[in-house]
Formats: structure tokens, C-alpha cells, sequence
């Protein structure tokens, strides 16, 4: 560039200099064009990843809210039943010590924060999420095999050596695969049939790897058919509500049960000989085993009428020299105190309970209650008791009215 300057008339030419020749400047701006699209491109990335990282604390907070989800149902199912395989407690367990260590507000605080607080969090949304894919990925390979065999029942302790070589007898019943399927259990009432069979149903539970399914049905007396049937479908979780024709609902339960594999199914209580063809209830093959309970012998044979491969056994009340031993057992140390004239008494009562452990053990449990130091005051508490229950039809059934004649005469005996 150059310039006139006019001075004294006379005209100059000037030309300033540049420091920097143009082939300088021409990379100084090149340089300065990078520098900006770098940081432009920076920029640019940054907040790509901000974008990402929002997008990751939403999949986060979604599945945490998933993860809950399946802890709240797999929980549900342990409260439910007592024997699930696999045991997903311990996934349980781990998957809380996740949720106890992650806080999606404070990730999502951190990253609206200053970038070094943002880097870290974005670094802690990636290994969350990584770490919950892996817990998720396990409890999916968990609910595709676990199987919910079934809930304990109540049980108690059997006296007597009748009846631990009759449940040792339905045990080789159940536990062998070629054995019959059916097993038929029957006595009067509170004699210990059900006892007896919760014992064997809980030990299959535990020890029983091979039954896929066990399922304990109790048939309330004077129901029909058709709440039988969905009495078992409550159990099997079959819908039959859709469904009127017994002989349609008949179909449904039997095509679930053969569904459920080798199967435990403990038929109790059952009062009226109705056809397990009729109900939906299949002869047990290949290793399945039905175990039926009723008071009476011909209910059992009715039932099983159809059904080759079966054993019935009878459990009879226990013998006075058991019976005693059984409320001895269950009563507590205070018996310890008693005098003579009192167990003679207690002695009466046990032998009129003619030998059931149920009323037995109410007996006993309500007798357990009285407590005190001095032996004279236990004495006559325990007389005091034991009349009053003498009038208990609820214990005695219809032989309260016998034994309270029986007291009544001599209560001054007996009572001070």
C-alpha cells in the first residue's frame, strides 16, 4: 500500500512495513481457523456427551425403577412360598446393595454442575448402568428357571411308633419313582392324618429335588364339585372363571396339572367321594404322587376305585401309655408339682381323649398356661382347669357331658 503526502508542494511517496511477511499471516489465520473449528468441535463433543449422558440418567432412573419392580415380586413369591428354586435371595440381597448405592437425584445435580463435577458424573451414570445390565441380565436367567414348589405346611411332632413306620412307609412311597402314585390316608378326626402327611410334604419340599411341583388342597366340608375345582385351580393358578361345565374345568386342571411335570398333590379333608376323573385330577405317572385324606375308608376306596397302583393305610389313635407320654411333652415342668390325686385326675381326662393327640395337645396347651411357685395354689388351679375342661365339648366332643358327670358328683374331691 502507498500513500502521497503532499509537503512544500512537493510530493513523497511513502510505503509502510509489516513485521510479518505474508505468507506469515496466511498461516497465523490458518493456525487461528483450527484452533477455532477445535474448539468448535470441542464444543461441539462436549455436549454430545452431555446429551448422551441426560440420555443415560433417564435409562438409569427407568430401570432402577424396573430393578424395584422385580425385588418387590421376587419378595412377594418368598413371602408367599417357603421353597423356591433357584433361591433368588441372594440376587435380592445384592440387588438392594446396588440400589442402596446409587442416587440418581445427586447424578443428575452433579451433572447440571461445573465440568469437572460433570465428568464424574457422567463417568458414574456409564458403570451404573453397566453393573445394573449385569444384575437385570442375571434375575432374567433367574425367572426363567425358577420353579415355586410350595409353602410348608404347619406341622407337629408325631408320638408313637404306629405311625412313624406308617409315615416312613408313605416317604418310600413318595421318594421312589416307580412306586405306586396314590396314597390314601384315612381316621377319625383329630387323630393326626394331616399331621402325618404334613410331615411327608414338607420333607419333600426339601429334600425332593425331582417334584417340579407340590400343591397342598384343603376341601372345606360340605363343598361341591365345582369349589373343589376351583379350590385346586386357586392352587394350580388356572383361571376357571370363564369357564361353567364341570366337565370343561375338568379338562383345564387336568391339562395344567400333566403341564406341571412330576407333581405332589395332597388331596385333605376330603369328605365326599368324588371322582378324580371329575374334578380334573390324572392317575399320577411318572413319578407324580397324590396323597388323598379323609375319616373314612370308603371315601378312599371310592375315590381310588379306578386307580390300580395305590396303598391306604389307617392311623389309629394312640395307645394310653403314648397318649400320656404325648401330654407330658406338651404340657410343661409344672406337671413336676403335681400331687397324686391331681394326676390321677389329668390321668382320667387323657384316658377319655381317647387317645387323639389333636384334643390332646388343646389339653395340654391350656393346662401349660397356669403358672405359679407354690404347689398347693397349682394344684388346685390344675383341678380348677381340668373340671372346666371336663365341660369343653370343644375339646372332648361328645364325651364332655360323660366326664363332667363323672366330676360333678365329686367336685369337693376334686376342686377346693
Amino acid at each position: 500500500m502507498s500513500m502521497m503526502i503532499k509537503r512544500d508542494c512537493n510530493i513523497v511517496m511513502f510505503t509502510p512495513s509489516f513485521p510479518f511477511a505474508a505468507s506469515d499471516i496466511i498461516t497465523l489465520g490458518a493456525a487461528i481457523f483450527g484452533l477455532l473449528t477445535s474448539i468448535a468441535g470441542s464444543s461441539a463433543c462436549i455436549y454430545n456427551s452431555y446429551r448422551t449422558s441426560r440420555i443415560n440418567l433417564s435409562i438409569l432412573k427407568v430401570k432402577v425403577h424396573n430393578l424395584e419392580i422385580l425385588i418387590e415380586g421376587l419378595q412377594q413369591k418368598l413371602n408367599s412360598f417357603d421353597v423356591i428354586k433357584p433361591d433368588p435371595r441372594p440376587w435380592i440381597r445384592e440387588a438392594r446393595k446396588f440400589l442402596d448405592g446409587v442416587n440418581v437425584p445427586d447424578l443428575e445435580n452433579r451433572l447440571n454442575d461445573n465440568v469437572c463435577y460433570r465428568y464424574g458424573a457422567v463417568k458414574s451414570i456409564e458403570d451404573k448402568l453397566q453393573e445394573l445390565d449385569v444384575l437385570l441380565e442375571n434375575v432374567k436367567q433367574i425367572n426363567q428357571q425358577i420353579k415355586i414348589k410350595g409353602s410348608k405346611q404347619p406341622e407337629v411332632s408325631l408320638v408313637g411308633c404306629a405311625r412313624e413306620d406308617i409315615q416312613q412307609k408313605i416317604w418310600e412311597l413318595v421318594k421312589n419313582v416307580e412306586a405306586n402314585g396314590t396314597v390314601c390316608i384315612h381316621g377319625i378326626a383329630g387323630v393326626g392324618k394331616s399331621a402325618l402327611a404334613a410331615a411327608i410334604h414338607n420333607k419333600v419340599l426339601i429334600e425332593l429335588a425331582g417334584f417340579e411341583s407340590i400343591v397342598w388342597v384343603n376341601v372345606e366340608y360340605g363343598l361341591g364339585l365345582k369349589h373343589v375345582q376351583e379350590e385346586l385351580a386357586s392352587k394350580l393358578h388356572v383361571d376357571l372363571s370363564g369357564i361353567t361345565d364341570n366337565v370343561e374345568r375338568s379338562k383345564a386342571l387336568r391339562s395344567a396339572l400333566v403341564q406341571m411335570g412330576r407333581f405332589l398333590l395332597v388331596l385333605d379333608s376330603m369328605w365326599q367321594p368324588f371322582s378324580l376323573h371329575d374334578i380334573g385330577i390324572p392317575e399320577p405317572d411318572a413319578g407324580s404322587k397324590l396323597i388323598v385324606i379323609s375319616r373314612n375308608f370308603s371315601v378312599c376306596r371310592k375315590i381310588t376305585r379306578k386307580i390300580k397302583r395305590k396303598e391306604i393305610f389307617e392311623i389309629k389313635p394312640l395307645c394310653e401309655a403314648e397318649a400320656w407320654e404325648l401330654f407330658e411333652s406338651e404340657v410343661g415342668t409344672n406337671i413336676m408339682h403335681l400331687e397324686s390325686e391331681t394326676l390321677r385326675i389329668a390321668r382320667t381326662v387323657i384316658h377319655n381323649l381317647d387317645g387323639l393327640p389333636l384334643a390332646i395337645k388343646m389339653l395340654a396347651e391350656n393346662l401349660s398356661e397356669i403358672h405359679d411357685d407354690y404347689s398347693s395354689r397349682i394344684n388346685a388351679a390344675w383341678r380348677e382347669e381340668l373340671f372346666a375342661l371336663s365341660r369343653s365339648s370343644y375339646i372332648l366332643g361328645n364325651k364332655s357331658q360323660e366326664l363332667y358327670d363323672c366330676f360333678k358328683g365329686n367336685k369337693k374331691q376334686i376342686i377346693w
